[in-house]
């Protein structure tokens, strides 16, 4: 009977011990063919990328190279874009990035493409002064030959069959090689990164049913955030038939448009043919009500889908994932989209003024665009590095750049690109520093510009100083009117009258110079310089505007474009004048000789002469924004000329937000070459300075040999030749 109970025993034991491993294969083999397929995936992934920086398709290359590292962290994903941003010659970026990467690794090749490229960055810095200063990055000839040596040594640890047809087929796809072999051998392919490859090229083509079949296939497989972006990205367009979900609310609605849609159209027929004024009046009073009733449900009914998006994507996204850059970046893009700009806006500013280093793709993304608008800002190089990153950051995420929803074309009449470059000039430009004045050193007064349009007057607890990266405790404001012994504000106009200015842009700048004017308090000083080929004084500064709006509606178009003899004129009329002195500049051109301007700009900022530029048509952006950044303004742009009364009514609201903040240098008082970091909490603005106590090292430095002609002369302030 013992016998018989140890059998029965042993068995149980053996039948348990069997279930146990049975479960535990059931949870490890999956678990393994998931981890296998990640790992063929980012090895795939790899190889193509690597295969396109070959051809000389840095930006496609690059870009698959991020999606591998968002697949699964590893270095060769890593090595490849830093690669791909040496060919670009985006030496700062790839410098940039391979530092954050080499915190945690010491991979030598990139290691070795950092000392590289470190290299040609300091190589090809030429310091001028002046506008005509500037980093010049080209990849010579020697650097493209190395890259391209590290690349192959990438190239050498992929894991992947190097001669398969399958990736071949894919790189062809993705470097526009459409050929018909290419194309079928693509189609038949049914791996997970051909699936994301033709789920990209379904977007593309606006076939978002097909596209949004496969954005399923590959959230069964994987639900990584990547994947459940790209669901909800597809749901919002409101284009994948019953995924928009017809709920009784939105048949509710729309059953209301179409009833609104009848009566609508019935009026305007009726309108057509009414011949009394009144009863057409009346008629147009209605169609009018009822456009904007339909314009209204038009917008609730295109939201519908998009508000269902940002649902799947809060209640689906674990915990641990929802401070990640990825899942801010995600839900500002569907806010926008459904219209909460606010909600929107603030997922942007915590993930643009976010300075922490991150090596997740998608911060590492935001961090270049915020690098390179701080950087270059108002230039073209500016411009055209930041649309390629924020290109890559969109692609991360599949965000889908297109007008296919009806609420977003008709109701915001912009991108989302649009809204970013917005919050990044608030977060940047509404704030200004424009002068730091250490004359009492340790007591500094540093003159900010806060452009807020909300009449609001901040207090010093609006206010957050950083001098030396460390908090300052106390501050005041001080009172600008004792301070400049004046309360005192002189405005010049100066307007480009140029050929290219002729028909609507001049009647159009004439007509929001006019309405400018006339909306000034009366107590400003105003007057008028027009320039083309040479600078002309229209009306002297003065409180009386007649002289000045009789002499606007005389100006011609005619000439070419001297943009710095209309400052100079504009600035004499202003020296010698106390208060605030400001001039606002707008030109649609380019200045035909920018020699001097850096003379020209030198003496308004020893005068305190702030300086706004207004461009639009065929501006040089990167110049007036020079000139506004050199004088403590601010340089705006304008679509079309039919902005421009817009555009001066907001710099009249926050061109005299000037406050004074004084603090004592706590911290560090014996460095004399000091950072400033201001920011203000109504607008979430932050600003940046180094300032010097005395004569800055650089001038120091220029000043060598040359002694101080008394004794007492300070340490840091070299000869009083200066």
């Amino acid at each position: 009977m013992k016998n018989k109970l140890g059998k029965t025993k042993k068995i149980l034991i053996i039948a348990v011990a069997a279930v146990v491993v049975i479960c535990a294969a059931a949870v490890a083999i999956p678990a393994a063919v998931r981890s296998s397929r990640r790992r063929t995936l980012i090895d795939q992934q790899n190889y193509v990328a690597s295969k396109l920086i070959e051809l000389g398709d840095y930006v496609q290359g690059r870009e698959l190279a991020l999606k591998c590292d968002q697949t699964g962290e590893n270095i060769t994903s890593r090595e490849l874009i830093v690669l791909a941003d040496g060919f670009l010659a985006d030496f700062e970026t790839a410098v940039a990035e391979a530092d954050v990467y080499l915190e945690n690794t010491t991979a030598p090749i990139l290691r070795d493409t950092r000392e590289l490229l470190s290299e040609k960055l300091s190589g090809t810095e030429t310091v001028s002064g002046g506008y005509d200063s500037q980093f010049v990055y080209t990849l010579d000839d020697e650097t493209r030959t190395a890259l391209l040596g590290l690349l192959g040594r990438v190239q050498d640890t992929i894991k992947v069959k190097k001669s398969g047809t399958e990736l071949q087929a894919m790189t062809d796809m993705l470097s526009g090689n459409y050929s018909d072999v290419a194309q079928q051998t693509f189609e038949s392919i049914d791996t997970t990164l051909s699936k994301k490859l033709r789920t990209v090229f379904a977007i593309d083509g606006a076939d978002y049913g097909e596209a949004y079949g496969l954005a399923e296939e590959l959230f069964r497989e994987d639900q990584s955030f990547e994947n459940r972006a790209l669901i909800a990205n597809l749901a919002a367009t409101g284009q994948i038939g019953s995924q928009t979900g017809d709920s009784p609310e939105l048949i509710k609605l729309s059953e209301q448009l179409a009833d609104l849609d009848t009566d609508y159209y019935s009026l305007k027929n009726e309108y057509a043919d009414e011949e009394d004024p009144k009863k057409r009046q009346k008629l147009e009073n209605r169609i009018s009500e009822l456009e904007t009733k339909r314009l209204e449900l038009s917008r609730q009914i295109s939201a519908s889908p998009v508000k269902r998006a940002i649902n799947f994507i809060e209640t689906t996204t674990p915990a641990s994932e929802r401070r990640s850059s990825a899942y801010k970046l995600e839900l500002a893009y569907l806010c926008f989209l459904a219209g909460d700009s606010t909600k929107s806006r603030d997922q942007l500013v915590g993930l643009l003024s976010d300075t922490s280093s991150s090596d997740e793709p998608t911060a590492m993304a935001i961090s270049s665009i915020v690098n390179g608008y701080r950087k270059y800002y108002g230039s073209y190089y500016g411009t055209e590095l930041i649309s390629r990153h924020w290109k890559q950051a969109a692609s991360l995420l599949n965000l889908i750049n297109s007008d296919v929803s009806r609420y977003q074309s008709e109701y915001l009449n912009s991108t989302f690109y649009d809204f970013l470059m917005d919050v990044l000039d608030q977060l940047f430009h509404g704030l200004i520093i424009r002068s730091i004045d250490t004359t009492d050193f340790p007591t500094v007064r540093v003159t900010v510009n806060v452009a807020s349009d909300d009449g609001r007057t901040l207090k010093a607890k609006n206010f957050r100083l950083f001098d030396m990266d460390d908090k300052v405790n106390r501050l005041t404001l001080l009172d600008i009117a004792k301070v400049e012994k004046s309360d005192r504000l002189s405005l010049m106009l100066v307007v480009d009258h140029s050929g290219s200015m002729g028909g609507k842009p001049m009647s159009d700048t004439k007509a929001a110079v006019i309405s400018f004017v006339k909306s000034l308090d009366a107590g400003i000083d105003v007057g008028l310089v027009k320039f083309d080929s040479y600078a002309e004084l229209v009306a002297p500064l003065s409180k009386n505007r007649t002289e000045l709006l009789i002499g606007v509606d005389t100006i011609l178009a005619e000439g070419g474009t001297s943009i710095q003899s209309g400052l100079r004129l504009a600035g004499d009329q202003l020296i010698g004048t106390d208060g605030r002195k400001v001039i606002i500049l707008l030109s649609d051109g380019c200045d035909g000789d920018t020699a001097g301007i850096d003379a020209a700009l030198e003496t308004l900022r020893m005068n305190n002469i702030y300086v706004y530029t207004i461009g639009f048509g065929g501006a040089d952006t990167k110049y007036l924004s020079y000139i506004a950044d050199q004088t403590g303004g601010k340089y705006v742009s304008a679509d079309s000329s039919g902005m421009l009364s817009e555009v001066y009514s907001s710099i009249g609201q926050y061109m005299t937000n000037d406050y004074i903040i004084e603090f004592k240098a706590d911290t560090q008082p014996d460095e004399y070459s000091r950072h400033l970091s201001v920011e203000v909490n109504t607008t979430d603005a932050v600003a940046e300075s180094d300032y010097d106590v005395g004569v800055s090292y650089d001038e120091i430095a220029l000043e060598e040999g040359v002694p101080p002609r008394y004794d007492c002369f300070r340490q840091i302030g070299g000869s009083d030749t200066r």
